[in-house]
């Protein structure tokens, strides 16, 4: 079971609650040649490390990439996979 935290940030004149549960992180992707060089890289925000799984593969074209959230990569992805745009178009019949 989860529990809930909430956070009061309290400021002159004004009090703000934050529910840590909606707090984003910073994710960046690297897309790399196969030789490793990174050829395009670029930076999101997410929820969480899974949520940032998906946005990343619903983003890149089935290139080689590495999903990073500071200095910790997350996942990696390598060799040819479908995009993501042909799989929906494959779905729904075109």
């Amino acid at each position: 079971m989860v529990e809930r935290v909430s956070v009061v940030h309290v400021i002159p004149a004004k009090i703000c609650f934050t529910d840590l549960d909606r707090l984003m992180r910073n994710y960046r992707v690297l897309e790399l040649r196969p030789d490793g060089h990174v050829t395009n890289k670029f930076d999101f925000s997410a929820r969480d490390d899974d949520a940032a799984k998906v946005q990343a593969l619903e983003a890149t074209f089935g290139q080689d990439m590495e999903l990073w959230r500071n200095d910790r990569k997350i996942s990696e992805w390598r060799g040819q996979r479908p995009s993501w745009l042909k799989v929906r178009r494959m779905s729904k019949g075109g």
